[in-house]
């Protein structure tokens, strides 16, 4: 995973947040392309990864992204469409009340 921490919210004007530039897991984990996959759940432990560093940094868990495939993966997750396109993309972010209630639910936060 690759990010940056000098992006700007999407859906918060004015607020700070992470963009995620790259995230990607080796193939033979994932579910859909093999039966038994060896390594379940890096991709969310590294999106949980940046959410947390916005925490941390006072952005309130915001985080968005360009998803490359799978965008249900996101949107299970709270991310949301912000209605920003980049050619044939379009932006993500997590609101921080998701991202909060997230982080609370894996305990990485008090609440």
């Amino acid at each position: 995973m690759l990010f940056r921490v000098d992006a700007l919210s999407a859906i918060a004007p004015g607020q700070r947040a992470v963009f995620i530039d790259r995230l990607a897991t080796a193939p033979r984990n994932r579910d859909q392309l093999v039966t038994d996959p060896q390594f379940r759940n890096g991709g969310s432990g590294l999106l949980t990864y940046a959410i947390a560093v916005s925490y941390s940094l006072g952005f309130m868990g915001r985080v968005n992204l360009f998803p490359v495939a799978n965008q249900s993966f996101y949107t299970d997750k709270g991310f949301e469409s912000t209605g920003i396109q980049e050619e044939d993309d379009s932006l993500f972010e997590i609101p921080s009340d998701a991202a909060i209630e997230l982080l609370r639910a894996r305990g990485l936060i008090d609440g």
